[in-house]
């Protein structure tokens, strides 16, 4: 099954976005400083995010490749005995 990055990233970033927000209000820092972090943490996972989705489809997708070549070659084989 195949994992659409962007949605996935995404919401994963939402959360960072509001939990770096929450830790920084916690802090008692200005609006300021708490809205700068957390966008950049959300910008920084979103990326990381996204890049580790696509890694693993990949490997999804190769997995799948291979099993469908394995059960066409046994396929072959078996008729041909």
């Amino acid at each position: 099954m195949i994992i659409n990055s962007k949605t996935c990233s995404m919401k994963i970033a939402i959360v960072a976005f509001f939990g770096v927000a929450c830790i920084g209000a916690l802090c008692q820092l200005s609006p300021w400083t708490c809205s700068k972090r957390a966008l950049i943490c959300a910008v920084i996972i979103y990326a990381l995010c996204r890049g580790a989705v696509k890694v693993v489809n990949r490997i999804i997708l190769n997995a799948l490749v291979k099993s469908q070549l394995n059960k066409q070659e046994e396929s072959v084989s078996g008729s041909h005995e």
